[in-house]
């Protein structure tokens, strides 16, 4: 185990958080849901959960964790319906038996345990947030997450001083390069602009994107316009193509991201959309397209979109 400090070891100061009362509701739902996941990992549990490790319930913790993602942008912001927020409520409790499980697994190996999850994740809260738990003040969302940044930089510079070994120091360390592109296209640009590497307006984050469309347009050369759909670039052209549309799309990510947007589910919800005009387009069109010229496509997807 790694015997993890207790919170209260690590940020002395106003405000230190307390544990919530043992009559409070939550804690039965956690006991059930801890000695659920105890169970399934018996010797006469579930044969599934039993071969479970570390390494295979990473999968499982991403696909559980996009599909609470997924379920609370179809609920929406203020108009989720009733069977909308019992989906909400399912798959946060999908997330939360994996991270459990995985704790489980942990403290079977003998590496860590919940005890030791809990305590660093409090400790770390703690440390990370000056402004509420120590003598610091930060009076919006912008200031919070500079005071964060500002804690996370002195923290890697500790371990390197600690261990000798060398460290990420960047102040683009910490984003994991296993995230889907645009999320961490946006994490990428947020700690860039935190830095002081930023454009002093939107206005020069969508300059950029019509910086890149124009280097895009000239890398395109008239053959490669005129081939079919689906069709790769001539062979000589490929490389700058394919080099100025990935800028295009990263600049669009990153005013996306300085309009505090995020790029990853705006993108999603635009899928949501093409995908729902498309098949309201093939049902006024009765499921054959095939055949139809590309006008009547259009026109039958413009009334679906209207």
């Amino acid at each position: 185990m790694t015997g993890a400090n207790s919170p209260g070891e690590t940020a002395p100061g106003r405000g230190l958080p307390q544990p919530v009362p043992v009559d409070d509701p939550r804690i039965d739902g956690l006991r059930l849901l801890l000695g659920t996941v105890d169970r399934l990992r018996e010797e006469d549990g579930c044969p599934w959960d039993r071969e479970q490790t570390l390494a295979s319930m990473g999968p499982h913790l991403v696909e559980e964790a996009l599909e609470l993602v997924e379920a609370v942008e179809a609920a929406g912001a203020d108009s989720a319906s009733a069977s909308q927020v019992d989906h909400m409520a399912e798959e946060t409790g999908d997330a939360l038996m994996v991270l459990l499980l995985m704790a489980r697994i942990g403290s079977e190996t003998r590496q860590f345990d919940l005890v030791d999850v809990t305590s660093a994740i409090c400790a770390k809260l703690i440390r990370r947030h000056p402004h509420v738990f120590g003598e610091e003040a930060a009076a919006s969302p912008g200031e919070a997450l500079e005071r964060w940044e500002a804690v996370k930089r002195q923290e890697r510079a500790e371990r390197a001083d600690g261990t000798g070994e060398e460290t990420d120091t960047s102040a683009l360390a910490g984003v994991p390069r296993g995230l889907p592109a645009l999320q961490r296209a946006r994490r990428l640009c947020t700690k860039a602009v935190a830095a002081g590497f930023a454009w002093p307006s939107v206005a020069g984050a969508l300059a950029k994107v019509e910086e890149e469309l124009g280097e895009l347009q000239e890398a395109l050369p008239p053959a490669a316009l005129d081939r079919p759909a689906l069709s790769a670039p001539p062979a000589q052209a490929a490389e700058a193509v394919s080099h100025e549309l990935g800028d295009l799309m990263l600049a669009g990510a990153f005013l996306a991201a300085y309009l505090d947007l995020d790029p990853e589910a705006l993108c999603r919800r635009a899928l949501r959309r093409f995908e729902d005009r498309f098949r309201t387009m093939e049902q006024e069109l009765g499921g054959e397209l095939g055949g139809r010229d590309l006008e009547t496509l259009l026109a039958a997807y413009g009334r679906a979109k209207a």
